[in-house]
């Protein structure tokens, strides 16, 4: 009697890591309330502090994926004809979905709004990933009086999630977002930046209940700022770089091992390229 009541016990423990619920990862980060500031440095110097902007283009990119009996794919990407371009692009596939917008600005970031989304599902014999990143096509450069300091604030908002988490034996389920702002240029002879880099994640935990979802929420007013100490004009530039990516875990089955992440891959090196891109651009005498 004893034998039989443990044998049922490990098998019902087993039967509940064996069919997990169905997992699911989701990701959104949001820009907004992009707001400027300009400080005179010397109050007697008789100028007026000022900016002029160059050109610049808003640009997004993503993509799904879903993976399973059935591979089915899509992407997207729009780059925008002009400094106030309002771009929208988005996927589907049977399991995962991604979307991002981009509203450009004549502002020393380039926009007033970024958001992206993304959200991947599994079933009993598939998983998906999602992802996409908004940045400017091409970095924002402006110039700016003698003795003023540029100020950008913003507010930023990342909500990961995962439900299920791990797969024992499998793989794990992840959410992600992460973003980067910063503004530099030459004041005094030396090269200034100031930067704000965050990323988050969403993957698992494990208690004694058993491995579970986690979840990651990060909500905050930032800035950075440029200072030109000089008595005469100087060239500053902007770069903002918003991403997010994900995969779902299917549930009875594990997957082939290196699958995950195929198509975000695919995304970061399109990413890298038009980051090396406007690097180059932006150098000073190009």
């Amino acid at each position: 009697m004893k034998n039989s009541t443990v044998k049922m016990a490990v098998a019902c423990a087993l039967s509940v890591l064996a069919v997990p619920a169905f997992s699911a990862a989701t990701s959104t980060v949001s820009v907004g309330n992009v707001t400027m500031t300009l400080t005179d440095l010397d109050l007697n110097d008789g100028i007026t502090p000022w900016i002029a902007l160059g050109p610049t283009l808003p640009y997004i990119n993503g993509g799904v994926g879903t993976y399973g009996n059935v591979i089915d794919q899509d992407n997207y990407a729009a780059v925008g004809s002009g400094n106030m371009s309002a771009l929208h692009g988005g996927s589907k596939s049977a399991l995962a979905s991604s979307t991002a917008s981009m509203v450009g600005a004549n502002n020393v970031l380039g926009f007033s709004a970024i958001d992206l989304s993304g959200h991947a599902a599994s079933d009993a014999v598939g998983y998906a990933e999602y992802g996409a990143f908004a940045t400017t096509y091409i970095n924002s450069s402006f110039t700016v009086s003698a003795h003023t300091m540029v100020t950008i604030s913003y507010d930023i908002s990342m909500n990961l999630a995962t439900t299920i988490g791990f797969v024992p034996g499998g793989d794990s389920e992840s959410a992600r977002g992460s973003i980067f702002f910063g503004l530099s240029g030459i004041s005094n002879g030396e090269m200034q930046s100031d930067a704000w880099d965050r990323s988050l994640e969403a993957n698992y935990n494990w208690d004694k209940s058993g491995p579970h979802g986690d979840s990651s929420i990060w909500q905050q007013n930032l800035s950075v700022s440029f200072s030109n100490y000089d008595a005469t004009e100087a060239i500053a530039t902007a770069t903002t770089t918003a991403t997010i990516g994900g995969n779902s875990v299917v549930t009875s089955a594990v997957p082939e091992p290196g699958t995950y992440g195929m198509l975000l891959a695919g995304l970061g090196l399109l990413g890298a390229v038009v980051r090396r891109r406007d690097g180059a651009a932006a150098k000073p005498g190009k």
